[in-house]
This record gives C-alpha cells, structure tokens and sequence, in this order.
C-alpha cells in the first residue's frame, strides 16, 4: 500500500491499481525500493505519482497550474517541470522535445501525442502511466473531463488519433 502526500496537512491512499514497471513488465506493488531503481526509473515513477495527485481537477484552457487547472499541455509541463525537465510550451511544440520513440516500445513516464487526422496538426498530448495486456493507459487533461485517466487503446475517440511518442526524459 502506497500512500501520496498531497501537502503538508493532508495524505490520501493510493489507488490500489497495478502500474508496470518499465523494464520487468510487473506490478508496482513489486518494485524495488526507490533506492534501487535507476535515477531515470525513479524519475519517471515519481512524474506518475505526482500526476496522480491531480485526477479530477477542472481543464482550463492554457492553464499551466493547480490552482488555475490544466490544458494538456500545461499538464505535462507543470509534472516534468516540478522535476527539472523542462518542456516546450504546447503539445505541437511538445512532439520535438526529447526523443522519438515507437509506440511499440512506449514506457511509464513516455509523453504520446494525437492529431485529428494522420500528418494533422497535433492537438494533445497525454503521460502515459501503464502499458499492459489490455493497452496503453495515460493520464491527461481533456476539455471535457478535466484530468483523467484513460486506456487509449480502448477508446474509439484517442485511438485512432494517437499519431507519436517522445521520451523526454532521456538517459
């Protein structure tokens, strides 16, 4: 059991849902403590963590905080930027950052980005939090939900749209 700080006078419990780890494939119930996870394992365990603490709070277009609410954009950067990783300003900008990365080998902590039609412009970008047999699961601010959590490969609207990925995080 996991228990997230979300301020100093406050604690919640996590949700006891199961996050692969990004190089055994098993449960986050069973990683290894912190202190043996790489720098760059640990790093994107902890984006995850943090970007968990926001489901739920209200979309704001070119929200860029907590307390004003997120754009998708304004999301990813809010999480990598608490953690020294600092990204381009939107989602079309978003897509160049870092380094490409084929959907195929998508990790925990990995940015994907959609666009309304194949060579489109793109328009979102999501953190991915899961990847397991039943798909990709990401968590992103959308204008009609707020911040949420979704399995992309099973929803007909962020499927077919889900055109790149880029790891920004690096080595």
């Amino acid at each position: 059991m996991w228990i997230v700080f979300v301020s100093c006078s406050a604690f919640r419990e996590a949700p006891d849902t199961a996050t692969s780890h990004p190089s055994t494939n098993t449960s986050i119930n069973t990683w290894p403590l912190k202190s043996s996870l790489s720098s760059k394992e640990e790093l994107r365990l902890n984006i995850i963590e943090l970007s968990k603490q926001f489901l739920g709070r209200k979309y704001r277009s070119g929200g860029k905080s907590p307390q004003t609410g997120f754009d998708c954009s304004g999301f990813t950067g809010y999480l990598f930027g608490t953690h020294n990783v600092n990204l381009s300003a939107s989602s079309s900008s978003q897509i160049f950052d870092g380094n490409s990365k084929s959907i195929n080998d998508l990790e925990p902590g990995d940015l994907v980005f959609f666009a309304r039609s194949p060579g489109g412009r793109i328009f979102h970008v999501a953190l991915v939090t899961n990847i397991d047999n039943s798909g990709i699961h990401v968590i992103h601010s959308t204008n009609s939900n707020g911040v949420i959590e979704t399995n992309i490969s099973k929803d007909a609207y962020w499927a077919p749209k889900l055109v790149g990925a880029r790891d920004v995080i690096g080595n």
